[in-house]
């Protein structure tokens, strides 16, 4: 019994081992394909994350510069930036209240900007109860098209008071 030789053919592969082989390989070539993709849809959306946070804190910044002022005469000088706006003003495009803006921030509205990338709307509430004092002012970007229910990409805010 100690002399039996066993007798192996090598001449190559059998079918069935290749069609394994063959179905690894693409299940591993599918998984790559299918990663690579998701990280470029990723990055993509990081792209535009980071666009609308620009686009917001610019607009906040703005606001925020915008002049109201008590006059000599015990009036007040409003910005019409500063007026308060609907309370569902950041679910949906008010006019005034909204602006669409292309991938790289720019309004749409000017000439050469590109297709739309994001609306950026922003809501002016009276602050604390006296909205000739105080204003809450929230700003925030959603990819285009937004719908009424959509969630923001970013949402920034500030509460500006009235210099005396």
């Amino acid at each position: 019994m100690g002399g039996m030789a066993y007798l192996i053919d090598e001449r190559g592969t059998t079918l069935v081992e290749a069609l394994v082989a063959g179905s690894l390989l693409v299940i591993l070539i599918a998984g790559l394909g299918t990663g690579l993709l998701e990280a470029h849809r990723l990055a993509q959306r990081a792209e535009l994350t980071m666009r609308a946070t620009a686009a917001v804190r610019a607009d906040l910044s703005r606001l925020a510069a915008e002049p109201w002022v008590a006059d000599w005469g015990g009036g007040i000088a409003l910005s019409p930036a500063l007026a308060l706006t609907a309370p569902d003003a950041l679910d949906r495009n008010d006019a005034g209240a909204h602006d669409v803006l292309d991938a790289a921030g720019q309004p749409t509205a000017i000439p050469g900007a590109g297709p739309p990338a994001l609306v950026r709307r922003r809501r002016v509430a009276d602050a604390a109860g006296d909205p000739a004092r105080a204003r809450s002012i929230e700003v925030c970007a959603f990819a285009w098209p937004a719908d009424a229910h959509a969630s923001p990409l970013v949402c920034a805010g500030i509460v500006r008071m009235r210099e005396p």
